[in-house]
């Protein structure tokens, strides 16, 4: 068994300008696709129609959507509300986009924050009830929900993101795999050795795959720059996923424009 690759990045799209801009040169830089973030609450739903024609016009799907669903309202489990995932889906449907990323949040809101009913049978169960209640109208209109990974949140661990995925019938609930986002400060010493555990441990569900790095600054503090620029084995990250099978969607992320070829070049010499 192995997998075949699409390579995509992430595009992070405030106004149509930035769509403007940034769309050919990451048609440039080769890549197929992109996920599109929108990356602004001023965006409308005839902005992002605006942005589908634009993607189209340069030959990029748009492999997934996402934006910041962060709400952080004290009656919110979730870092989002109904009717923010509800805009988003209508929001994939226009771009025709299959995939919907979002995080699977925490009962706090900090974003980094831990909580004791985070990775829980009780975190898991309400986060269930909070997804029931989107998901047949994501299916509805043909978008997988993806759930990137955070180590401190409900599906922090890939043990309990496996759990969580398999609980949806269909991989309507899908992983958005992200190696170096399971990496809490206590594990980073054993980045690479957790490799294929964690790879291994959601590979029935992936639903596509983020190529970001990890790296501890002088100070001690985690960062994630772009793929290739920390102490992440990517050769151990690209074999553990060729072992997966069926087609794999990539994006590489946390760079900047000027990043944009030797994100590219350096996944897809591993490919």
């Amino acid at each position: 068994m192995s997998s075949s690759f699409t390579l995509g990045t992430m595009c992070q799209i405030a106004t149509l300008d930035s769509a403007r801009e940034l769309a050919p040169q990451i048609k440039e830089a080769g890549y197929a696709c992109v996920q599109t973030h929108l990356n602004s609450p001023d965006l409308t739903h005839d902005d992002v129609r605006v942005i589908r024609e634009v993607l189209d016009e340069h030959g990029l799907p748009s492999a997934a959507v996402c934006c910041h669903l962060a709400h952080n309202r004290e009656e919110d489990f979730l870092f989002t509300s109904q009717e923010g995932v509800q805009w988003l889906v209508e929001a994939g449907r226009i771009l025709g986009a299959p995939r919907l990323v979002m995080w699977s949040g925490s009962y706090t809101n900090d974003f980094r924050g831990e909580h004791p009913d985070n990775m829980t049978e009780k975190g898991l169960a309400d986060l269930e009830t909070e997804f029931r209640a989107f998901v047949p109208d994501a299916q509805a209109a043909g978008i997988q929900i993806c759930i990137e990974p955070f180590y401190p949140h409900v599906t922090g661990t890939a043990e309990y993101m496996a759990e969580f995925c398999g609980r949806f019938e269909g991989g309507s609930v899908a992983c958005c795999l992200d190696v170096p986002n399971f990496i809490s400060p206590a594990l980073y010493d054993r980045t690479n050795a957790l490799v294929p555990h964690i790879v291994q441990t959601v590979a029935p569900h992936i639903g596509m795959v983020h190529f970001k790095d990890i790296k501890r600054d002088e100070k001690g503090n985690l960062g994630l720059p772009g793929p290739g620029d920390g102490i992440l084995d990517y050769p151990t990250v690209i074999a553990e996923l060729e072992k997966v099978g069926g087609e794999i969607v990539g994006i590489t992320e946390h760079i900047k424009p000027e990043q944009f070829r030797s994100a590219h070049d350096f996944i897809s010499g591993l490919l």
